[in-house]
């Protein structure tokens, strides 16, 4: 059984639709790097028109076991890039065959737009892939921007609503308020009268009939 390289994870529902695989001798590096950067640029390619794709640049297992690999868990369309192509400016686009065992049908196409991305999506749907609508990478970019737009909008308005609380609400009741309000009330009584007095104590004061009225 082939595992994948480190870089790569996959399972039967989440395979790519295009593995990329760059042909180097990780000795050369200069011809290396040319050919990863070349890889690079057409998976950016393809994930622009909307296409899942992965770069398979591991170095255990050779490029016939990873041709094999991702054959067998469905991914029936790749892109191989070595040193002519990567000079070139082009790639191999291996296509699986209808029956188990068969050669992939290869061709070469260019890195670029807008072939590449046709010939690829075309080899997709010979493989009853189904393809992304149009401009559904846009609309769900906008989308996304849209969500964290009302998300900061949401967080400013809550920031001002809390400033515009009352201080009193946002520190609670202080321990001298009670005490203030018992001090304003015997202020009022006091200023009301002594009958005001007697009525907010609960006693009868003097009725202002017989207030003037000398005693016996």
């Amino acid at each position: 059984m082939f595992l994948p390289c480190p870089r790569v994870s996959v399972c039967s529902v989440c395979a790519p639709q295009v593995i990329i695989l760059p042909i180097a001798w990780h000795q050369r590096k200069e011809e290396s790097a040319r050919i990863v950067t070349a890889c690079e640029m057409a998976e950016q390619l393809l994930q622009a028109a909307g296409l899942t794709c992965r770069i398979d640049d591991g170095d255990k297992f050779s490029p016939g076991q990873k041709m094999k690999y991702w054959e067998l868990r469905g991914v029936g369309v790749r892109l191989e890039i070595g040193p002519k192509e990567s000079l070139a400016g082009t790639a191999v686009l291996a296509v699986a065959a209808a029956s188990p065992g068969q050669v992939a049908n290869k061709s070469s196409v260019k890195v670029a737009e807008p072939q590449l991305t046709q010939r690829v999506k075309q080899a997709l749907q010979q493989l009853g892939e189904q393809l992304p609508r149009p401009g559904a990478a846009a609309a769900d970019e906008v989308q996304q921007q849209q969500h964290e737009q009302q998300e900061k909008q949401a967080g400013d308005q809550a920031a001002a609503t809390q400033l515009q609380q009352p201080a009193e609400q946002l520190e609670g009741p202080s321990a001298d308020q009670p005490k203030k309000k018992k001090r304003q009330k015997d202020k009022g009584v006091s200023q009301q009268g002594p009958a005001a007095a007697a009525a907010a104590s609960g006693q009868e004061g003097p009725s202002i009939k017989n207030a003037g009225k000398p005693k016996d």
